[in-house]
């Protein structure tokens, strides 16, 4: 499956109480399957654009390897690459956040 370009929201970690007030600011994806590379192609390939533009530039890819791991900021745009045909990519998606110990 095929994802247009975006960029990923910041979530609360209200949830943690009032000493830890802060938000998501880092998406991590582990891989669980891989995509078969042929030559230039981009199957499965998650790539960071330069931005949500149409004509934007591919900065960076990262092709589907089992046990991958790639973690990038949320606002960062980037887009996700169709798969070739009859291949499944599966992910495993999380948020990273930091905060500091009064």
């Amino acid at each position: 499956a095929e994802l247009a370009s975006h960029i990923d929201l910041c979530k609360s970690t209200k949830w943690l109480g009032p000493r830890h007030r802060t938000s998501t600011s880092h998406t991590w994806m582990i891989y669980l399957t891989k995509s078969e590379i042929i030559g230039d192609n981009d199957a499965g390939a998650t790539v960071l654009l330069s931005s949500l533009q149409p004509d934007s530039i591919e900065l960076f890819k990262v092709h589907p390897k089992r046990g991958r791991l790639f973690v990038f900021p949320h606002r960062h745009p980037h887009a996700a690459r169709p798969t070739c045909d009859g291949q499944h990519k599966l992910v495993v998606r999380g948020e990273l956040f930091f905060w500091q110990e009064e």
